[in-house]
């Protein structure tokens, strides 16, 4: 589906010329995924979506559970029925609309060989330990641990910090990490021209706070690479004059989404601290406290339930909060 993006097709009609292509699984597949059933025959289906904007999802519930819990067969199945029932969500918000999911893992490996390629290294381990002229700066959360074979990795801790009337937020260092500022004295210290690394760029809101220290701090920024990369963050970069390269290019979405971040008490974004307090206070984007179009205001448009079983899974309850639209968490 990606390269079919890639050469501007819009839309899509499957219908197999054998009898086999029409199989349960592949038609659920399909179905999971935006398509619908266009034919006006009871006798013969017809299979289409519309690929102008698709909704893309990053499945990575999975890489946020740590060993030995993610081999739980319990706890797989409730991140599969979990993720299942979320694109049941979407394809009743969005019939016919193309659902695109991305396996964190493929996403890396193919960023990883692309760092390599550019740092002019073999992607798998060098027993001689010889490293590349670049060095990689993963600038996001999601590939914060990650490190390039043969090239120099230092990762920039940062996380965004919404405003205690959620009105907007900050990008700044991750809580206990040193400020943005002396991390990127460290990555200068390495002298040696730098790669921005990340999962996904397309309205550049991280990238649009780093890449100005970065350039301010006297660092060569020889090319942003991400897993995906979107028509309008390639218009931006251009632009900038940033060279930019992607593993997966889509020139259109609507929404974009990390599967951990729509759970409570798995992933989320960070509030600001108050009166100095070391409390480390995170919210969940999730209907109906949110809208699909823009994260940042709080419209109702209808009651979702599309969370995993967190409260039996981690001993936590699940409480929203009457000062805000937005869900909180409590222990119990």
């Amino acid at each position: 589906m990606t390269e079919l993006l890639d050469e501007d097709y819009t839309y899509v009609i499957y219908r197999p010329v054998n009898p086999a292509g029409m199989d349960e699984d592949t038609i659920d597949l399909l179905i999971h995924h935006g398509f619908v059933n266009i034919s006006s025959s009871e006798e013969e289906a017809i299979y289409a979506v519309d690929m102008k904007a698709p909704i893309v999802l990053f499945r990575d519930v999975e890489a946020c559970i740590k060993a030995p819990f993610n081999q739980n067969p319990r706890i797989i199945k409730a991140a599969d029925d979990a993720h299942a029932k979320l694109l049941r969500t979407f394809n009743e918000l969005f019939p016919g609309k193309l659902i695109l999911t991305f396996n964190p893992r493929a996403v890396y490996s193919r960023i990883v060989n692309m760092v390599a390629s550019e740092n002019g290294v073999p992607a798998a381990s060098d027993p001689l330990k010889k490293r590349g002229p670049y060095m990689a700066v993963p600038y996001g959360k999601a590939l914060s641990d990650v490190v390039i074979p043969n090239t120099v990795t230092k990762a920039l801790r940062t996380d965004k910090y919404f405003k205690n009337d959620l009105s907007g937020f900050t990008i700044r260092e991750y809580l206990n990490y040193a400020p943005l500022h002396e991390q990127i004295k460290t990555i200068k210290s390495f002298e040696k021209p730098a790669i921005l690394v990340d999962d996904f760029l397309h309205n550049g809101q991280r990238l649009n706070h780093i890449a100005p220290l970065i350039k301010d701090a006297g660092i060569d920024l020889r090319k942003v690479i991400v897993g995906v990369l979107t028509g309008r963050a390639l218009d931006t970069m251009k632009e900038r004059e940033i060279p930019v390269e992607g593993a997966y290019f889509l020139p259109n979405i609507s929404i974009w989404i990390n599967e951990h971040d729509s759970y409570p008490f798995f992933g989320g974004d960070s509030l600001e601290l108050v009166d100095d307090s070391k409390e480390h206070r995170t919210i969940n984007l999730m209907l109906p406290y949110t809208t699909l179009a823009s994260w940042a205001k709080t419209i109702w448009i209808r009651y979702i339930s599309i969370r995993l079983p967190a409260s039996r899974m981690l001993g936590t309850s699940f409480a929203y909060s009457s000062r805000s639209t937005r869900p909180s968490t409590a222990a119990s």
